[in-house]
This record gives C-alpha cells, structure tokens and sequence, in this order.
C-alpha cells in the first residue's frame, strides 16, 4: 500500500498479527517494510522487458533464442521471432517442436564448420558466414552472430541474430562477374586495336604505297622518253596514271570511311545507312532492305555514330557468320522521343548462352555504345531461327534544329541517292 513519509508518499509493505493486551483485549501488531526502491526496480524491469520484446518482434534480422546443448545442429530451440519465421518458412511452434535440426544441417566433414565451432565454444561468440535451409529445401546463405549467456533458470542460452545475404551474394557475384568481363574487353580491345592499326599500316604500305610508286614510276619513264614524243604515246601515259590517281583516291577514301564514315557526317544517317546497307549486299551478296520511319533523323553526333556502328558490326557479324538470304534494317523515330533501331536476318542465329567471350564481344561493344546513351540493346537468336538486334535511345535534348545543317543534308541525301542510282544503271546488263 501506499503511504505519507517526509511528506512524500512511498509504497510499503505491512504485515499484521493479533496481539493480547493485559488480558483486557486483543490489539493488533503492524509491521511496516519500505519496498519503494523495490517496486521501482520491478517497474523498470517490466520496461525493459517490454522493450527488449518490441525490439525483438519489430525486428528485421531473424532472431532465435536455443539451449546451448555443445551441438548447434541439434538443440532446443525456446523463442523465435517474427522475421525467423519468415525467413526459414517455419512458424515458432515448429521451430520450438523440431529445434534448430530443422533449419541447419551442417557437412560433418566440412572443415571450416568444426573451426567455427571450436572458436565459438572457446569465445561464446561468433560472426561470419553460414548456410540454412528453408522449410521448402531450399539453401540460404545467411549472415550470423552469436552470443551465450545464462539463462534465468540456469542452462546456458545461445542467441542467433541471422540475416538473408542472397541478394547481396548474387549483387557481389554479378560485380566480379562485371569486372572479370571489363577485363576481358580491356583485352579483346587492345588486340583488336593492335590489328586494327596493323591493318591499317599494311593497307596503307601495300595499296596506297604501292600506287604511289607505280606513279612515281609512269612519270619517270615519261621523263626518259625520248622527245619528240607522239601524241598518242602521250595521252596513253596520261591515261595509265589517271587510272592510278583514281585508283589512289579510292583507296584513301575507303580506308578512311573505315576509320570515320564521312557520310555520316555529310548526309546523316539515313543516307549513310543506305551507303552501308549496299556496300554490305555488294560484297556479300546477299539481298538487303532499308526501312525508314523519315527521310531524314536529325539526332546529335553521339546517337548517329552509335546507330551507325550498330548496324555496322550487326551487318559485319551477319557477313561472317549468319549465312543469311535476307537482311532488313529498320530505323524508326517515335515522336522526337526515342529512336529505335533494329536489325534482322534469317541466318543460322546463335545460342546466346553457349556464345564464347571471345566471340560475344562485338555484342558487348554494340550493347555499351547504347548503355552509354542511357538506351537498352536486346539480342534475341536461336540456332536456325536467325538473329534480331534491336537498340532504343532516349532522345531528350538529342535532336536537334539546324536549318542550314537540314538543308544540306537534304541537298547531299538527293546526290547520293542520285549517285546511289547511276552506279546501279552501270551495274545492270543492257
């Protein structure tokens, strides 16, 4: 009960007993006990119980309370809270009734588990790295710590906090797996950059080197001719080296469209593709269609030469590899939104999982020139079924209004597809 003391009121705790008096009566004996200290630490007890059971249910990470019997596989588990069960499938009262044999199933010839059970023996505490099973078989790779203490009633108690890391497993493993392939292109980059430049070398020694000579070579037999010279033996000479000077310019000009496409830059993409597409269907002969949504896209450099060389390595693997009848490539522009560009054949295709790295990296060149402008490439193929490229761009602040820029690039599309025409007329039989 509660009473006045020092004019504070305090909790007490009083016991009675009869007592006789001279005989005359009976009074009463009141023994009285102060338990204020007492009553305050029972109270403060029954919050902090409270709050360490809120802690317990709200929790995120799993948190199972076992005997410490000296066999983690086979112990009696006493208190399982909310997120345990969820995680392991099970509810507490299974977990309580088939303790902790149900969820961890230890190898007993795995070498690292007896090492951590030796040290957690040996410290009464443990963090790191473990395995459980869910109620549906399935393995869980889980994060624990683990402490003992002792219990209320005597027995050693050992307290689990677990939390699921297959997420994070799979992100790490996704990560090497990313590092290992940046390796890997890093490489493949540098050999193919090594051959590109060997090639380039050889063309420009063994072509233009060799023309330059032969050059050099007409005009100093023209300079030994002895004079006078006829009429006829001249313009002949000067036939011979005006075959030579365009055969130079030839060369220089496809060695450097190899290098940088001029036409992408002098009449857009639309008629730079149909120049590509053609060149393709002339050297490997195989039937090839050209699809646009405009006559012209008016997009940045940046989405350009990346469409370009899109459809470059697309049109490059299907020469090698596809042994197709038919190549389409589709350009389309939605709305000055999105520029879609997409490519098909009905080759032999590939399996995309069986692909070596070797062979899948101009694949991965063409998906990270389209990731670099935020857009997303798909590949889809399988054997006999052919292949289909498909790339989006986003177009946010990428096309552009060049009035002087437009009108030229109108007027070039008209002399290519005019020049496109002529060199078609020359190609077909009378």
């Amino acid at each position: 009960m509660d009473t006045k003391k020092g004019g504070e009121w305090c909790c007490v705790d009083a016991v009675s007993a009869p007592l006789v008096v001279d005989g005359n009566g009976v009074g009463v004996v009141v023994i009285v006990k102060d338990v204020t200290e007492q009553v305050a630490a029972e109270r403060r007890l029954q919050v902090s119980e409270e709050r360490y059971r809120s802690l317990v249910q709200n929790s995120l990470d799993g948190i199972i309370l076992h005997v410490d019997t000296g066999d983690l596989a086979d112990a009696e588990v006493l208190a399982a809270n909310p997120a345990a069960c969820k995680i392991l499938g099970y509810t507490e009262e299974e977990l309580i009734r088939g303790g902790t044999a149900l969820f961890f199933r230890p190898d007993d010839t795995d070498r690292r588990f007896h090492k951590v059970l030796s040290e957690f023996r040996r410290t009464g505490l443990y963090q790191g790295d473990l395995v459980y099973w869910r109620k549906d078989g399935v393995k869980l790779p889980v994060e624990v710590a683990a402490s003992i203490f002792n219990g209320a009633d005597g027995r050693r108690v050992c307290s689990v906090n677990f939390r699921d890391i297959t997420e994070r497993q799979r992100v790490q493993r996704e990560l090497r797996q990313s590092r290992e392939q940046i390796r890997t292109m890093w490489s493949m980059l540098h050999s193919v950059r090594e051959e590109e430049q060997k090639h380039l070398a050889r063309e420009l020694h063994d072509e233009l080197g060799q023309l330059i000579t032969a050059i050099r070579l007409e005009i100093g037999m023209l300079k030994r001719l002895p004079t006078p010279l006829d009429q006829q033996q001249v313009r002949d000479k000067l036939m011979d080296l005006e075959v030579m000077v365009d055969a130079t310019r030839d060369a220089s000009r496809r060695i450097a469209a190899g290098l940088r496409p001029r036409a992408l830059d002098d009449i857009g993409l639309a008629g730079a593709c149909d120049w590509l597409i053609n060149e393709f269907g002339r050297t490997s002969g195989v039937p090839h269609y050209l699809h646009l949504s405009h006559t012209e896209f008016l997009l940045s450099s940046e989405v350009a030469t990346a469409a370009f060389r899109v459809v470059q390595e697309a049109l490059t693997n299907v020469a090698r590899h596809a042994r197709a009848t038919r190549v389409d490539v589709t350009l389309t522009l939605y709305e000055e939104r999105c520029f879609r560009l997409l490519i098909e054949d009905n080759g032999s295709g590939f399996d995309q999982e069986g692909l070596e790295p070797k062979a899948s990296f101009g694949l991965r060149g063409m998906r990270e020139r389209i990731h670099m402008l935020n857009g997303h490439l798909e590949v889809q193929s399988r054997l006999g079924q052919g292949t289909r490229v498909t790339a989006e761009i986003p177009l946010a602040g990428d096309v552009f209004r060049d009035e002087v820029s437009t009108k030229r690039r109108i007027v070039s599309t008209h002399v290519l597809h005019s020049a496109l025409a002529w060199r078609r007329c020359r190609a077909s039989p009378a």
